[in-house]
């Protein structure tokens, strides 16, 4: 074991050393070797990569997700925003609509009343204007009676009024002018002759 250990130790201290192994020359001496030039030997520096370094692509990409995450964060206020001012305009609307269909059942009451009031109007207008021939009519007849009832007593009777052109519907009827024209009556004597 001791001779192993030491063969071992002593092939270490060769790795160590820096030797290298290889056949030995003619000369049995690695001496005799060309010397290797001095720039092979000595480590290099390594060149500088073309463009940005992983340091600095990792500061970048860094940047690049804290805007990304400021965005997405704005983006999810402005849609909670949104969906609140749907919210109230959903509500709105509905208001808006209700009240727009309690105003169509108004209107639709309010030109049903005016139907009925344009209906009983007409009816009404029939009526005065048959009223009022009525009322003429029955003029007439008193104007008859009371010419006959002048006739009996034997008062003369009145000429007719000259005709004017048609007064305003606010003028007494021409059977009221006539009446007060009869009514003029000359005063009666005491044996029946008119008094000058």
């Amino acid at each position: 074991m001791r001779r192993h250990g030491w063969a071992m130790a002593a092939a270490m201290a060769a790795c160590m050393a820096g030797c290298n192994y290889g056949p030995m020359g003619a000369g049995g001496d690695s001496a005799a070797r060309p010397a290797e030039p001095a720039a092979a030997s000595s480590p290099r520096a390594p060149e500088a990569p073309e463009g940005p370094t992983p340091v600095e692509q990792a500061l970048e990409l860094q940047q690049k997700l804290d805007q990304c995450t400021k965005d997405l964060a704005g983006a999810r206020e402005e849609n909670r925003r949104l969906k609140a001012q749907n919210g109230e305009l959903t509500s709105q609307s509905a208001q808006a609509t209700m009240e727009l269909n309690q105003a169509r059942k108004e209107l639709d009451d309010a030109n049903l009343m005016l139907r009925e009031m344009k209906t009983e109007l007409t009816k009404w207008k029939k009526d005065v204007l048959g009223f009022r021939q009525e009322i003429r009519d029955a003029q007439a007849a008193q104007l008859d009676a009371l010419r006959r009832v002048l006739k009996v007593l034997g008062a003369e009777e009145p000429k007719p009024a000259p005709k004017e052109p048609a007064a305003p519907t606010t003028a007494p009827t021409t059977a009221a002018a006539s009446l007060s024209s009869v009514l003029s009556v000359p005063a009666m004597g005491s044996e029946g002759e008119s008094r000058p």
